[in-house]
């Protein structure tokens, strides 16, 4: 009885429990929320250009893209894509 009771309440507690993808599990990206570093961010990365058009430099690009602009630490249109 004992089993079945503990059973029963760890499947209704699965039931509770949200996780998160595997995406943004392994890369999240909040935005920053200390000003000073936050700062010191922007004043280092102004933009960002990415030469070439291989599909691992478009990867790249749109990471980079998504990453920094949520952070906050660069604007989508500071990106630049030269070929």
């Amino acid at each position: 009885m004992k089993h079945t009771l503990l059973a029963l309440y760890l499947s209704l507690l699965c039931l509770s429990v949200k996780a998160e993808d595997g995406y943004q599990l392994w890369l999240r990206y909040k935005p920053v929320s200390d000003q000073q570093l936050l700062s010191g961010y922007k004043k280092i990365i102004a933009g960002l250009s990415f030469y070439g058009n291989s599909s691992t430099i478009n990867i790249d690009r749109r990471e980079m893209k998504d990453a920094l602009s949520s952070m906050q630490v660069v604007p989508t249109h500071n990106f630049d894509l030269k070929q």
